[in-house]
């Protein structure tokens, strides 16, 4: 170990660690999955836990990979690939601490109470239709869920910001 981080500490560049689309993806829908049932079980405060999972299993995955590369002694690459072995494995173990510490945050202050709210922004969002909508096409969807007309504009406005659904043309809208 000492000498592949002798190694590691000498490289200028240091060394790039790269995931193909179909790893990418699957990271997506995995911890996208995840944030939702953290949500929707504990708060948007829960959350956090969920993003710090999903950065720290790419970071598993990439020294996993670069663990297996430097058994090849001396390092003869710049670029290191993800296999999916890596991730697998990097993935299991960032769910698991997500799950150890859900645990100590349901028993905190912060966890133990669901954000209604936010639940009714995530059902609102589920139901909005897949092809594209107009403001007046989810009126009715956003009365039963219980928001004014005032709260549909501004949910339509967060949603379109954090780009999860595109405004085609003004007042007309497609899910992502």
């Amino acid at each position: 170990m000492k000498d592949t981080y002798l190694q590691l500490l000498n490289m200028h560049d240091g060394i790039e660690f790269q995931l193909n689309k179909s790893q990418w993806a699957l990271l997506s829908k995995f911890f996208k999955a995840k944030m939702e049932s953290v949500v929707r079980k504990y708060n948007a405060l829960g959350a956090a836990i969920v993003t710090r999972g999903s950065l720290g299993a790419v970071r598993i995955a990439g020294i996993l990979a670069l663990l297996d590369e430097a058994e090849k002694y001396p390092l003869h690459t710049n670029c290191i690939k993800c296999s999916n072995q890596h991730l697998f494995k990097a993935i299991r173990i960032a769910e698991t601490f997500i799950d150890h510490t859900l645990v100590i945050y349901h028993f905190s202050k912060f966890g133990s109470e669901p954000d209604v709210e936010m639940h009714k922004y995530m059902d609102f969002y589920s139901l909005l239709p897949e092809s594209e909508f107009t403001r007046s096409d989810v009126l009715e969807i956003a009365r039963d869920i219980g928001f004014s007309d005032r709260t549909l504009d501004r949910r339509l406005e967060k949603l379109r910001k954090s780009g999860r659904i595109e405004s085609i043309k003004s007042g007309t809208y497609r899910k992502k």
